[in-house]
């Protein structure tokens, strides 16, 4: 693979893996920017706070970029340019347990999953199933990895729904 279609290749894995988290986020909305293809957060509780240091000899992070920190990111799909932003809806909580039902059922011997099951049956689902997933660290780093492919795939089928593929890198061959 050349180097042109490398970079297009961890552009196209690094928008997934933006978009899926954002489906995935219970904390904030976010919307992709059509311009830039940056994803960005809409929720007004998001407060932009100075950069983030990580330590004081590291470079400081920005933690949105600096067109969103002008304008507030609860502006964002207000601007002057709607056609500019998609809204990337996250999961509701029955889309989210459906993906957790799945990943139980993949766990065997079934005396295993009796644990996460009974959690899915206490008052709040998906909270006491990340709690027990937290007494189980062989099945939290599963979890993670089965969720983190589902919602890559969700992002995915969601961006070509929307029109945006990846893009084909042009062979030399195809440019003479």
């Amino acid at each position: 693979m050349d180097s042109e279609a490398l970079t297009h290749q961890i552009r196209w894995e690094t928008l997934l893996a933006e978009v899926a988290a954002a489906m995935n986020d219970p904390s904030a909305s976010y919307a992709l920017d059509l311009e830039t293809y940056e994803v960005v957060p809409l929720a007004s509780d998001v407060r932009l706070s100075p950069p983030v240091s990580l330590d004081e000899e590291e470079e400081e992070l920005d933690v949105f970029p600096e067109w969103v920190q002008e304008s507030g990111p609860a502006s964002v799909m207000e601007s002057h340019e709607p056609d500019r932003f998609l809204h990337i809806q996250r999961d509701k909580t029955a889309e989210l347990l459906k993906v957790v039902n799945r990943f139980i059922e993949t766990i065997h011997p079934a005396s295993d999953r009796h644990d996460l099951e009974r959690a899915l049956e206490q008052d709040k689902p998906y909270y006491s199933f990340l709690r027990e997933l937290s007494y189980h660290a062989f099945f939290h780093s599963r979890w993670e990895d089965f969720k983190n492919e589902i919602y890559r795939e969700k992002a995915e089928a969601w961006l070509k729904s929307k029109g945006i593929t990846q893009p084909r890198a042009v062979s030399d061959s195809e440019l003479s």
